[in-house]
């Protein structure tokens, strides 16, 4: 979208337009997003014209927000994520990791602390998807933490982001990873990294979401 394409019917028209996402950056394989309510309306249509309709999507009243990080009061991140207003998707403020030249990479992971409640139990079995805008000169690995029931924690690589100068809307779908891990909770972490070629920069992270699909 935006185009333009035929339709053979005319009179009441009825349509479902459907909101379409490329989870873990795979632009190869769009799916329908399973979070939002489809856009469905009628058009009165006659033959030989051309209408005009912006989709409108809404969440579905299902879906439990387990947090929505945008980084306007505080953030939940230890402190390797820092609020900064230098370049803003929302509001304003966003946050902003660091990797300086001697760094291999910096992570950023969530921590419980002010009534937070980093890490979060997820329900095996269902959607579970986390949303985030970014951009930044340094690729950096988006991930979750497993944390189970014996102490011990395991860290999984979700998506691995190149540099981009412009912000992008990303979506990364962790609802199977929760269904076979057995872990009890779980926590977000973002890793900055400087591989063979880059001498340090830095990576803006904005409205970063974990939807759940309770039903």
């Amino acid at each position: 979208l935006p185009c333009n394409f035929p339709v053979l019917l005319r009179d009441s028209v009825f349509f479902v337009v459907s909101p379409v996402v490329w989870p873990d950056g795979q632009s190869g394989t769009p799916i329908v997003y399973p979070l939002l309510n489809p856009d469905v309306f009628t058009l009165a249509a006659n033959s030989g014209n051309v209408y005009t309709h912006k989709p409108v999507f809404s969440y579905k009243t299902a879906d439990s927000v387990l947090f929505n990080e945008d980084f306007e009061i505080s953030s939940e991140y230890n402190t390797n994520m820092v609020r900064t207003t230098d370049s803003v998707k929302y509001g304003q403020n966003c946050g902003k990791i660091t990797v300086g030249p001697n760094d291999s990479s910096v992570i950023a992971c969530q921590q419980a602390y002010a009534g937070r409640l980093a890490p979060y139990y997820l329900t095996p079995g269902h959607e579970i998807w986390v949303e985030l805008d970014y951009k930044g000169d340094v690729p950096v690995w988006t991930g979750i933490i497993e944390h189970f029931a014996s102490g011990a924690t395991d860290t999984v690589q979700l998506l691995f982001l190149l540099p981009q100068t412009k912000w992008t809307k990303e979506y990364v779908k962790i609802g199977q990873v929760v269904g076979q891990s057995g872990a009890n909770t779980y926590n977000l972490f973002f890793q900055a990294l400087n591989p063979n070629g880059f001498s340090g920069g830095s990576v803006y992270l904005d409205n970063i979401r974990l939807i759940h699909l309770v039903n």
